[in-house]
């Protein structure tokens, strides 16, 4: 009876969490409409008694002037438990800002609150970014005010036409239109659907709206309907493909534009007209795919009526890969290429879901040696970081296929990974850094692990090794100042680099130590901003914190103590 009662106690034992709202972190979207929340931590005023007044201003964080018409939220967060006694918070209360900004709670009593505004065509201001507190929630013991931060949305609206000046995306049939965002995570490009749909004008033309400042490309395909070529040229088969924008090129072949705050960006499109080859698979019962491109296109693949498990497709020149949205469901070519012919006798087997997978190892030593820097009796608990594997896409992106947690026990960490080409990150501890990453024979710092159908690969072999420190202080004209600081492996260091590219926070007075560095030259630079979106392999995207950053030769075993100056952050 007594564990009965126990179980229906913690059944009922829940947490009470504000409705509606997700957290936003590194690299998570915001839109218009979202939320922006900001830490309590204002000058608190003593105050008796338990209810307190909340105050604040809502403002726009590119001006710095108020923002009108704003709703503003005040939730309290705890626990509730029926058989406890313990009361459910009070419900969420809102009011509207003046033309000052201005808000104002009065008797809210103590415990854990959560504050929040918003309004329409706005997003919340950039987070982690020094002096812009956007998310959080505190203890209120005392009377709070603070500053909410806002930015105006941005917008896209153009035309789109056919090949032959028509209008399109105005429907499936017709064509549609994609926009999809570009985030970095460890300093490597992740793409993302926008889930944002456009809307039409009679004329024709489109509108994304209510969107957060960032890095986007847009796809715009022909309707379904011109899946068959269209007619000839030059006795060849052609017909309307997608397009992406902006177009790419040999030496770039991902690129991306940028929505500053509040821009409203006009951009107009015409799907164009290639020749098309036809290619040919043959495949099991449970086919179901579509093919992608690198740019960003999708083509249907279509069942050949005329013979039993054929299918067929015309593409343009190009790379393609087979999917159908879930992972491990392809038992083929990685990507295959078509090259000014047609392309036959492609086989693709479809497997059940997630069948795919091949079985890895992953083994960890330092300095070569079993002796992992810890007690043996505490090897399984002594973290020495987590180890990213990252299938990379043809299209330059990656995602992550595995998040392993590293420790000192000598036991292989066992783990399943689909045909794909690999990199990896680590993000190590202990003043560790990574010498080298190896399968077998192969040097992962040369290039990708390339991973076959049905060949499981050798295991995986990290090597740690003693790492080098860096401290010092950020300052702003010769003062201290808090900052993120952030260092990019250059020359012969970054070949080898497999350090998770991510910032350490100053302390108060400006100080800072860096650990996990691998022997050799980096470039040391310090940003108002925790999350800067940077892929760390193209100079053309780091050249301007390089030029704002020191050059620092670092050695196993020795702390260099450096000055670095504050760079404001670019947009874009």
């Amino acid at each position: 009876m007594e564990r009965t009662a126990l179980v229906l106690i913690i059944g009922l034992l829940t947490l009470w969490n504000r409705s509606g709202y997700a957290q936003a972190g590194v690299g998570e979207s915001r839109r218009a409409g979202s939320t922006a929340t900001a830490p309590i931590r204002g000058q608190a005023n003593q105050a008796g008694g338990e209810a307190y007044r909340v105050t604040g201003r809502v403002l726009d964080d590119r001006t710095g002037k108020p923002v009108g018409g704003a709703t503003v939220s005040l939730e309290r967060m705890g626990m509730r438990c029926t058989l406890c006694g313990v009361r459910p918070p009070e419900p969420k209360r809102t009011t509207t800002t003046g033309a000052d900004g201005e808000f104002a709670f009065d008797g809210v009593p103590s415990g854990k609150i959560f504050v929040s505004a918003t309004r329409d065509g706005y997003v919340p201001a950039l987070h982690h970014r020094i002096g812009v507190e956007s998310w959080g929630e505190t203890q209120l013991t005392n009377d709070w005010s603070q500053e909410l931060h806002l930015v105006p949305a941005a917008s896209i609206s153009g035309m789109v036409r056919d090949h032959a000046g028509g209008l399109a995306g105005k429907d499936a049939t017709n064509g549609t239109i994609a926009l999809f965002e570009v985030s970095y995570w460890g300093g490597l490009p992740e793409t993302s659907y926008t889930s944002v749909m456009p809307t039409f004008e009679a004329d024709g033309t489109y509108h994304f709206n209510d969107l957060e400042p960032g890095r986007y490309f847009m796809v715009v395909s022909p309707g379904w309907d011109k899946e068959e070529p269209e007619g000839t040229r030059h006795n060849r088969p052609v017909g309307e493909v997608p397009l992406r924008y902006p177009k790419p090129s040999a030496g770039n072949p991902t690129p991306f534009f940028t929505l500053g705050e509040g821009e409203q960006k006009k951009i107009s499109l015409q799907i164009p007209e290639k020749t098309l080859h036809h290619v040919s698979v043959t495949d099991g019962p449970t086919f179901g795919f579509e093919l992608s491109s690198p740019s960003g296109g999708v083509f249907r693949v279509q069942q050949d009526q005329r013979e039993k498990d054929a299918y067929f497709a015309w593409l343009p020149d190009g790379s393609y890969w087979l999917t159908s949205g879930n992972p491990g469901d392809v038992d083929g070519p990685v990507v295959f290429r078509v090259a000014g012919a047609d392309v036959s006798g492609l086989h693709i087997k479809s497997a059940a879901w997630d069948t795919t997978r091949l079985p890895a190892t992953v083994e960890v030593s330092i300095d070569g040696s079993p002796d992992l820097h810890c007690l043996p009796s505490d090897a399984s608990e002594c973290d020495l970081g987590n180890l990213e594997l990252l299938n990379l896409a043809a299209g330059g992106t990656s995602s992550d296929a595995g998040d392993l947690r590293l420790t000192a026990s000598t036991k292989a960490i066992a783990t399943t990974l689909l045909p794909g080409r690999y990199g990896a990150v680590v993000a190590a501890r202990k003043n560790l850094y990574v010498r080298s990453i190896r399968s077998g024979a192969f040097d992962l710092s040369r290039g990708p692990l390339l991973i076959r159908p049905g060949q499981a690969p050798a295991p995986i072999e990290a090597e740690l090794a003693p790492a080098a420190t860096i401290d010092g202080v950020v300052e702003r004209d010769r003062k201290p100042v808090v900052a993120y600081v952030y260092a990019l492996a250059t020359g012969r260091t970054a070949r080898g680099n497999f350090r998770f590219f991510a910032p350490v926070k100053t302390r108060d007075d400006g100080t800072f130590e860096m650990e996990g560095l691998a022997p050799g030259a980096w470039i040391v630079f310090a940003s108002d901003v925790g999350n800067l979106q940077l892929d760390v392999r193209r100079r053309a995207e780091t050249g301007y914190w390089r030029r704002h950053g020191i050059r620092v030769h670092a050695e196993t075993g020795r702390t260099d103590r450096v000055v670095v100056k504050e760079a404001r952050t670019p947009q874009g």
